[in-house]
């Protein structure tokens, strides 16, 4: 296994932070923060790159808050600097490991991506069609209980040992990782952290149990078969992997093994053998979205441009699946005026 040593002089080059804030910067630069931090942008970063150098570093507390879409979860926003780190580590260490996940992680990686899982799923489909009548394809679908909350930092970083042989750049692992167990969502790194740890149920699935037909998008996971009773096997076994390896769990309420036919919850659609539609809770967000927008620019707060664009992407996203006449309906009458039109 290659391994890798002098790390923490790349992270810390002045031409990596200077990378990594621009890298940060893209689509903020007119926020109040960035602003500030461009009119002395050469001496903050150089007085960045001391910090890393010195060992001295340390991460401000995150900006915390709550979203309600999907689900209610916590957010926690690194401060400016902190993210500039998060960015100029990434740069250097994520492709290292990037090489190593397997093809069918498809979560927070360059040229993947919810559409290209779903083409994937797609393939996988077609090719045990060709074989097989449709009511004998099954299928064992997994989520993990409480994901980021359960990382546990001392796998992960023994992870990270396994290639990354630089003390320093550990120990910048444990900067970014802070104290006690889990990750906070919202960061860059947290990504790729979390990413990472369940690249480990990625090489079990793969090269212990030899499954074939297997997709992975973050925490969640799909296995399709032919065999009912071998997805019951990988199911234990896999349950048994995370409790035993990684200290986690199959969520107890998100967990099926049902056939194809009946449609699967796959990454905002409900898939079926044949085609694919948005699941309802994708398309009364996408509504509230609308109207929300509506008000917003009534009110000045948004621009067209920005309405336009998000649009635009759930337009591409839906596009996928059977959506024209749903997407005439919701998008047919959809007006906007100011408050002084």
């Amino acid at each position: 296994m290659k391994t890798y040593k002098h790390l923490f002089e790349q992270i810390c080059s002045f031409e990596n932070l200077l990378k990594a804030y621009e890298r940060f910067r893209r689509g903020k630069k007119w926020r109040r923060d960035v602003l500030e931090f461009d009119y002395f942008c050469e001496k903050e970063l150089l007085a960045l790159q001391d910090e890393l150098i010195s060992l001295t570093w340390q991460p401000s507390p995150p900006k915390t808050f709550y979203i309600f879409e999907p689900r209610k979860r916590l957010i926690a926003a690194a401060a400016l600097r902190d993210r500039i780190v998060h960015h100029a580590y990434c740069n250097v260490v994520e492709p290292i490991f990037d090489k190593r996940l397997i093809y069918d992680t498809y979560a927070c990686r360059k040229d993947k991506g919810t559409l290209s899982a779903l083409r994937r799923f797609g393939k996988f489909t077609r090719e045990l069609l060709s074989y097989y009548d449709d009511s004998r394809i099954y299928f064992f679908k997994g989520d993990i209980l409480k994901y980021f909350e359960n990382i546990d930092h001392s796998i992960l970083i023994k992870v990270i040992e396994k290639r990354i042989k630089d003390e320093r750049t550990i120990w910048l692992t444990r900067k970014i990782l802070g104290t006690g167990t889990g990750i906070p969502i919202g960061n860059l790194t947290s990504q790729f952290f979390a990413n990472l740890y369940l690249g480990e149920l990625d090489q079990f699935i793969k090269h212990n149990l030899r499954v074939k037909h297997y997709i992975r998008y973050m925490d969640d996971f799909v296995i399709l078969d032919v065999c009912k009773k071998r997805l019951g096997y990988l199911k234990a076994e896999i349950g048994g992997f995370l409790n035993d390896n990684l200290k986690l769990r199959i969520h107890p309420q998100k967990q099926v093994i049902a056939p194809l036919r009946r449609g699967i919850d796959l990454l905002g659609y409900r898939v079926y053998s044949t085609h694919k539609r948005l699941r309802r809770d994708n398309v009364r967000r996408f509504r509230k979205r609308l109207k929300l927008m509506r008000y917003k620019y009534k009110m000045g707060k948004i621009s067209l441009n920005q309405i336009s664009s998000s649009i635009r992407g759930w337009i591409a996203y839906s596009r996928s699946a059977r959506s024209f006449n749903l997407r005439k309906k919701l998008l047919g009458n959809f007006v906007i005026f100011k408050e002084n039109e």
